[in-house]
């Protein structure tokens, strides 16, 4: 019986303490969902597109166009861990991975600028190659800007609630900030932007989806059936 009371005692404790972590949880998103969609966040200067990103070129250390950027390697914070790149002006057709941090790439303005020359580049060639396997997004750690863009949002438990539409990043920044998605779920039709780091993409065959766990998936919803 005392175990019994201990139990009872020990749950009237924990639901109360669970209960108030949760509503934190959600009066924190609901202030990103302020925050991201206080004005049109296609419009807002301070985003970045995904396809004003892509087209960024690629510059050697003497500021020489050396190539393009074919796409783009986010981690599931939103960080850029690389760049699929088209070396084309060195005669490079192959598509090659260069590590974002290892090869303290900078974004400046509408290009990425490379810390290398492009004899330096050369004769990393054959190691730059061998990194082409991973190029396509398929990892498990990181995620193609290409595929993003389109990828059904989906709830923990199934639930459909509507397509990623763009993808957001912070103006010059090598970090996607949020996921602009249409949503479509039973009676809702909005459009807004979600902060990227509660998202989860995962890879379904060839494509991705973009997963959210049940309760951030309820809150959103809730708060475009507010709006």
């Amino acid at each position: 019986m005392r175990i019994f009371l201990t139990l009872i005692l020990t749950f009237m404790i924990i639901c109360p303490a669970g209960n108030a972590a949760l509503a934190q949880s959600d009066a924190r998103l609901t202030e990103s969902l302020n925050f991201l969609n206080r004005s049109k966040p296609l419009q807002n200067p301070q985003f970045d597109h995904s396809q004003e990103v892509l087209d960024h070129h690629i510059l050697d250390r003497r500021n020489r166009v050396v190539g393009e950027v074919d796409d783009i390697l986010l981690t599931k914070n939103g960080d850029v861990s690389a760049l699929s790149v088209e070396l084309d002006r060195l005669r490079i057709r192959d598509k090659i991975l260069l590590n974002y941090s290892e090869m303290r790439i900078r974004d400046i303005s509408d290009a990425y600028a490379l810390n290398m020359d492009d004899d330096q580049i050369e004769e990393l060639l054959p190691t730059l190659l061998n990194s082409i396997e991973t190029a396509s997004g398929e990892s498990a750690d990181v995620y193609s800007l290409k595929k993003l863009k389109g990828a059904r949002l989906i709830a923990e438990d199934g639930r459909r609630l509507g397509t990623v539409s763009e993808i957001l990043f912070e103006d010059n920044s090598p970090r996607a900030q949020a996921l602009y998605v249409n949503l479509k779920y039973k009676t809702i039709r909005d459009e807004l932007a979600i902060p990227f780091s509660i998202t989860q993409p995962v890879q379904k065959g060839s494509a991705l989806e973009v997963i959210l766990k049940n309760a951030q998936a309820d809150a959103i919803l809730e708060y475009a059936r507010e709006r």
